[in-house]
């Protein structure tokens, strides 16, 4: 009994027992711990490398498309460059063979522009001592995902209209300049009793060799301080236009974009509605229809050139009717000081149309083979016909008709030139000045909405009531369209 109770109270050899029964699933779990250090270490390593091989999809894939490759082209060429990347920068990994990844490259469902890459791996990590408890590997995966939308290639195609009413003094103040500058110096050819020896309107288109004309009054220093017309405001915002397509431009090339992104081509618009006596004349002379539409620049990146073109209008026209931002001679011989935007026959819009715009199509922007285009038109909505109204032609409002058709190759913007009264001896107490009633009055109230709707949205309509909001106008449509067509800044 004594023997018994001994045994029963002597615990020394517990110690032991319960070591034994402890040390085992420690040692386990030290191992297993270090089995999974080693599956954690690997998986670093292969999510580093499906991160580089996404963003190299990308890359690849965004340059054979800009280089005008297909898309299946580019997917399979974006595979094979992310899987040398993928390889390269995971090198080895402990304990497994380095897994093949699934690479796939997609163009999103809402834009050919987007473009999205996923990498996906999985793979075993044999296990060193978690295996002694029945685990014989650990398994790792991972996915890489990333996202590129690439920048827009676009071709903007500016019009100016280079009608006479484009010769209006660009605000209040340059208008009230203009027409005492006319009235002092007695011009023969400006000076008359209808308009008390100031005309400021519908008379001062320019001809080769008079150094009177009202464009001429206006920037010759010799007669005063320069005073801005509309089309020198015109000019302004096409130049503003040009600086903000440089500064993308060079945007798009610091970040290794292309250099040829942005593209402007320039065209000046008139017609000269007494070269006939009746509309079937008018509309089928040749020298009328080969001259509507002048292309002063074709689509160009060539910024530098765009500027000098676009510096200053002509101060008088040139006897060899070579283009230029200026205002037209409405006569047969050097050119046309008119707007002919009629619903009959050929017309300026119409001409832009089938000359400039044929063969071109409105593409995606992904490349400069398939650029987005936009037409910015800039013009006071009337047009010119022939008639008895004054001086031998009528006028009438700005007819869309032919929008809808440019529409079908660009989105088109208008900058309306607004027509702000104007009024006989330059004095509203007077009334409207003859020409202005006879011409314009009747017309104001339906010019902006023809032209409101010419434009493919009200995102591309502007009203510029002088000559800074022509700038601001400009300045509002290239915005948007650059917006919307993701040109990085």
């Amino acid at each position: 009994m004594k023997i018994f109770q001994r045994l029963r109270t002597n615990t020394r050899g517990n110690v032991a027992v319960m070591t034994g029964l402890v040390i085992v699933p420690t040692i386990a779990f030290i191992g297993f711990a270090a089995d999974y250090g080693i599956a954690l270490s690997d998986k670093a390593k292969l999510d580093a490398a499906s991160d580089a091989a996404a963003i190299v999809a990308l890359k690849t894939a965004q340059t054979v498309l800009q280089g005008g490759g297909a898309f299946s082209s580019a997917k399979s060429q974006a595979q094979a460059a992310a899987l040398a990347a993928y390889k390269g920068n995971a090198g080895s990994v402990a304990f497994t063979s380095l897994p093949t990844p699934v690479i796939n490259v997609a163009q999103s469902p809402s834009s050919v522009l987007t473009l999205n890459s996923t990498v996906t791996y999985s793979t075993p990590v044999t296990t060193q001592f978690a295996k002694v408890i029945g685990i014989p590997s650990i398994n790792i995966a991972g996915k890489s995902a990333a996202t590129l939308t690439m920048p827009t290639y676009i071709n903007y195609y500016v019009i100016i209209d280079v009608s006479q009413s484009m010769g209006i003094a660009a605000t209040a103040t340059d208008m009230s300049n203009l027409y005492n500058r006319a009235k002092t110096k007695a011009v023969p050819s400006l000076n008359n009793t209808t308009d008390g020896g100031g005309c400021v309107f519908a008379c001062h288109n320019p001809q080769p060799g008079d150094p009177y004309s009202l464009e001429t009054l206006a920037h010759n220093t010799t007669y005063g301080t320069p005073i801005t017309l509309r089309i020198d405001a015109a000019l302004s915002a096409i130049q503003s236009m040009i600086t903000s397509a440089q500064t993308a431009q060079t945007n798009s090339v610091a970040t290794g974009g292309s250099s040829t992104l942005i593209q402007i081509g320039l065209y000046t618009m008139s017609g000269y509605a007494s070269y006939g006596t009746t509309a079937n004349q008018m509309i089928t002379q040749p020298l009328l229809e080969s001259t509507m539409i002048n292309t002063i620049a074709s689509p160009t990146s060539n910024f530098s050139a765009l500027t000098t073109l676009a510096s200053s209008p002509a101060s008088t026209p040139s006897s060899s009717q070579t283009p230029t931002i200026g205002l037209g001679a409405n006569n047969g011989t050097v050119g046309y000081g008119d707007s002919y935007m009629s619903n009959t026959g050929s017309n300026s819009l119409d001409a832009f149309y089938n000359t400039v715009l044929s063969g071109v199509s409105n593409g995606s922007g992904i490349n400069a083979s398939s650029p987005q285009n936009y037409v910015f038109i800039i013009t006071d909505g009337v047009n010119d016909n022939t008639g008895a109204c004054v001086d031998g032609h009528c006028t009438s409002v700005f007819n869309n008709t032919y929008c809808k058709t440019l529409q079908t190759k660009a989105t088109v913007g208008v900058i309306y030139t607004t027509y702000n009264p104007i009024y006989k001896y330059n004095n509203q107490s007077n009334g409207y000045d003859q020409r202005y009633s006879d011409l314009i009055a009747g017309l104001s109230s339906n010019i902006a909405p023809a032209l409101q709707s010419c434009a493919t949205s009200n995102l591309y309509y502007y009203e510029a009531s002088d000559g800074p909001a022509i700038t601001t106008g400009m300045n509002q449509l290239m915005a948007n369209s650059q917006a919307l067509a993701r040109i990085s800044q």
